[in-house]
């Protein structure tokens, strides 16, 4: 799913928790917004002001449970691998510890968050290392199955990776 999907349905989930939810058939969805009642399109990925339409924006929590459930089982986008220097996934690693934005590590493997999006970046190779980073639908997808629980690294292991 690209992002923009993602963004868009995040956005028809968010109305239906905070009660600016009108209508929805399953692709076209119509929410409230500070410039009036918006339909979007989650299927072709567009959106625009709907002002001719009339109805009371409430909260649906059946909805925001069926929504987000069909994001949990949408199939996910395979992560962008790249292959850098040692130094460079090092850099990054080290940076997102000292941001608290670390969220796994076996020594070798690291998960961390960069921005809304989640990396995972193996220092396992002598002089380089795998970066695979998360569209933001898949990253969601991680944060909800595993928790935004950051890790704290013990004084022993900051030593050996240089932190």
């Amino acid at each position: 799913m690209e992002d923009q999907r993602f963004e868009l349905s995040m956005k028809v989930i968010e109305a239906a928790k905070d009660g600016r939810f009108y209508h929805s058939n399953g692709v076209q969805h119509y929410i409230h917004t500070g410039a009036g009642p918006v339909w979007i399109d989650t299927h072709t990925c567009t959106l625009g002001l709907a002002p001719t339409y009339v109805g009371t924006p409430r909260r649906d929590p059946d909805f925001v449970r069926g929504m987000t459930n069909w994001l949990m089982v949408e199939e996910l986008d395979q992560p962008w691998t790249s292959t850098t220097s040692y130094h460079v996934g090092h850099r990054m690693v080290k940076e997102a510890v000292q941001r608290n934005e670390l969220l796994y590590s076996n020594g070798a493997d690291w998960t961390i968050r960069l921005g809304y999006n989640v990396a995972c970046i193996n220092l396992a190779g002598a002089d380089t290392c795998t970066i695979a980073t998360y569209n933001m639908h898949r990253s969601w997808v991680y944060m909800a199955h595993n928790g935004s629980y950051r890790r704290i690294l013990d004084e022993q292991t900051r030593r050996h990776m240089g932190f």
